[in-house]
């Protein structure tokens, strides 16, 4: 049941009477879909605690992750870990 919820999907743009084509869609849950709160909860609760080397500042949907270091190889190789 719920792969069906989150398989074929397709998005498009549209610009005033302009639409797009529309695209499949592979990950992401629709918006203001019944089970999207939820799913996005179980998602993001235990985001903070998955690295030890970035601060992570999170406001209601939006996550942001700060990094620091002295050496831009380093930093580099960590930050695409």
């Amino acid at each position: 049941m719920v792969y069906r919820f989150l398989s074929n999907r397709k998005q498009y743009v549209k610009i005033g009477n302009i639409k797009l084509k529309s695209l499949m869609v592979n990950c992401g849950i629709p918006q203001c879909s019944i089970v999207g709160s939820l799913l996005f909860r179980m998602y993001i609760d235990d985001i903070v605690s998955v690295s030890d080397v970035a601060n992570i500042i999170m406001f209601a949907d939006d996550t942001n992750l700060f990094f620091s270091g002295s050496y831009f190889n380093y930093m580099s190789t960590l930050i695409n870990q």
